[in-house]
C-alpha cells in the first residue's frame, strides 16, 4: 500500500496582481484563487475624489477634479488616502512654513 504525504501549507498569504484575469493551466500551480477588485468608472472616480476633498476642505475647480478622475485610476479606499496624504502634507509644510517666518 502506497502513502501519500499530504503537503502543508506554509503560513501567509501572496497576493498577485494583474490587468487581466489569470486562467489555470492543468499543469500549474494549484490552490489559487481569483479575487477581484473592482475598478470604478471615471464618474465614480471623480464623485469620490470630490467627497474626500470635501471633507477634507479642500477646494479645487472642476477642471482639477476631472483631471484627477481620469489621471488617477484608484480604488476608493486609495483616493481616501491620498486626499488624507495631501492634507497632512500640506498642513506639515504649512507648519513649517510658519515657525521659519520672522
Amino acid at each position: 500500500m502506497t502513502k501519500y504525504k499530504i503537503p502543508t501549507l506554509e503560513s501567509g498569504i501572496t497576493i498577485l496582481a494583474g490587468v487581466q484575469t489569470w486562467i489555470p493551466t492543468a499543469t500549474g500551480v494549484k490552490g489559487l484563487i481569483t479575487v477581484p477588485f473592482g475598478i470604478l468608472e471615471s464618474n465614480q472616480r471623480r464623485d469620490c475624489w470630490r467627497i474626500h476633498l470635501q471633507a477634507a476642505q479642500i477646494n479645487i475647480e472642476n477642471a482639477e477634479l476631472d483631471v484627477l478622475s481620469d489621471r488617477f485610476v484608484l480604488t476608493p479606499d486609495q483616493i481616501a488616502d491620498s486626499v488624507a496624504t495631501a492634507y497632512n502634507t500640506a498642513r506639515w509644510q504649512s507648519a513649517k512654513t510658519e515657525k521659519t517666518l520672522p
